[in-house]
């Protein structure tokens, strides 16, 4: 740490082999550490405290810990097997469902409003019985038949509204489902991406970083190399320790806008 260095720097200070002005630089450095450990925890806190209300989770917000490795990574072909079920997710949204539904709505009107051009026949027939005082029963049998008679007119204009209005349900449909399917492919890309970012830093590019500083600790240990190259790989850690840590976040909210598109809510 910082404040190591800067008491091994104190040390050799006096054994004069370090001059004053790179103990005071090595002091410097390590103040600034501290009081970016000091912002870093007060950050902590507030984080804690606003996430509090939200989840209602038991304990002292302020004595929360989070953990390093989270969120999940999960299988290796998490996105591919995504990839393959993005149709049925598509299907399951919302916005989808209700398109769909009124386009089946807008198909059973035109179903009816055609159903008016067929000619329903309706026959029948009764047979009525009258008995007479004299003994002389007198019958009537009555047979009836209803047919529509369409002459000039075959419900053209309702049969022609409502296929307007099916064709617009259709085309409404497929615009939704487009628009539906390019939201979930760039939040699916998004991901991806996020996580090749995430394990590039943390396969890569942190583990390279961290080599060179522990180099860099060496060899000023044994005077081959000089307090600034120090900083500067202390530096470079340090950036590449904070970059992959937005690195991990940005996957977080990647991943989790992902789920939240196509995971039901379950109470």
């Amino acid at each position: 740490s910082m404040q190591t260095m800067a008491q091994s720097a104190q040390r050799r200070l006096q054994a004069g082999d370090v001059s004053a002005q790179d103990a005071a630089r090595t002091d410097i450095e390590a103040a600034r550490a501290q009081a970016d450990v000091r912002q870093a925890e007060l950050d902590r806190q507030r984080a804690a405290l606003s996430l509090a209300p939200l989840i209602v989770w038991p304990g002292q917000p302020l004595q929360w810990r989070p953990r390093t490795d989270w969120p999940p990574r999960g299988p290796s072909d998490a996105v591919q097997a995504a990839q393959t079920r993005l149709d049925d997710w598509v299907e399951q949204r919302p916005d989808v469902r209700a398109a769909r539904d009124r386009a089946q709505a807008a198909q059973s009107a035109m179903q009816l409003a055609r159903a008016q051009q067929s000619n329903d026949i309706t026959w029948g027939g009764t047979v009525d019985h009258y008995p007479m005082a004299n003994g002389v029963t007198t019958r009537q049998m009555e047979l009836r038949l209803q047919m529509p008679l369409q002459w000039g007119y075959r419900f053209e204009g309702e049969i022609g509204r409502a296929s307007a209005l099916h064709s617009q349900s259709q085309d409404l449909l497929e615009r939704v489902r487009w628009g539906a399917r390019a939201e979930l492919q760039t939040l699916l890309q998004a991901w991806d991406a996020a996580r090749e970012r995430l394990q590039t830093y943390e396969r890569d590019i942190l583990p390279r970083a961290q080599r060179v500083a522990q180099q860099a600790e060496l060899a000023y240990t044994q005077g081959a190399l000089t307090l600034t190259d120090l900083l500067d790989a202390r530096r470079t850690l340090r950036t590449t320790r904070l970059e992959a840590i937005a690195a991990q976040a940005d996957f977080a909210k990647a991943q989790g806008t992902w789920q939240l598109r196509t995971q039901p809510i379950t109470p």
